[in-house]
């Protein structure tokens, strides 16, 4: 089998996956199981602190074949996992939700990036690429809210500081977006799938 289909069928495998929670990073530790099983290797301890491989695989582009990298740039930021396959990287966020919708903690869907959905209410799971979930003139908006929303904190912030010197608080910006759509039930869902699979096909 070459290793194009052996990436076709690891992602048809992440999404013929049954719902599970990410308490305890359950989500993930399942997606990383499947990973390992299609024989992708963790390059996690290959070249000392994470931050340097990071910079060393992706800003200059030298990719190691057919291994992957988890949280590359920490637990609190997307993607989940880095896969780098014939000297290109896929980007996975895992996300799951026991009612059908996300909750975008991390930021809003990126282009490029592949989101894995586990659905709770559906008791399945989807995926499509970021840039299929929202269009380029609603993720401008919501970059330049984000952005807005910052610059206000650091105002705030400010203010406080001068106004009441002694005050012990300060305002933390947190991104949340919450999603009205299901993407288990948005319809589109095949459509989306090709997409993926296409995205897949052109590297």
């Amino acid at each position: 089998m070459t290793t194009k289909n052996i990436l076709f069928k690891m992602f048809d495998e992440l999404r013929n996956m049954g719902y599970i929670s990410n308490g305890a990073k359950e989500h993930e530790l399942a997606v990383e199981k499947i990973l390992l099983k299609h024989g992708l290797k963790s390059a996690k301890s290959q070249a000392g602190k994470k931050t340097k491989q990071v910079k060393l695989w992706v800003e200059k582009g030298q990719f190691p074949a057919w291994h992957y990298i988890s949280q590359p740039y920490g637990s609190q930021a997307a993607p989940d996992f880095m896969i780098f396959y014939k000297g290109n990287k896929i980007e996975l966020e895992c996300k799951s939700g026991k009612q059908g919708t996300i909750t975008w903690n991390s930021g809003f869907p990126t282009k490029q990036r592949i989101y894995l959905y586990s659905c709770g209410k559906q008791q399945q799971s989807t995926y499509f690429m970021g840039d299929d979930w929202i269009t380029h003139q609603q993720h401008k908006l919501l970059q330049e809210a984000k952005e807005d929303l910052k610059k206000k904190t650091k105002e705030w912030n400010a203010r406080f500081e001068k106004e009441q010197p002694g005050c012990p608080l300060y305002l933390y910006f947190r991104e949340m977006w919450n999603d009205t759509e299901k993407p288990a039930l948005r319809e589109g869902v095949a459509l989306r799938h090709k997409k993926v699979h296409n995205y897949l096909r052109r590297l």
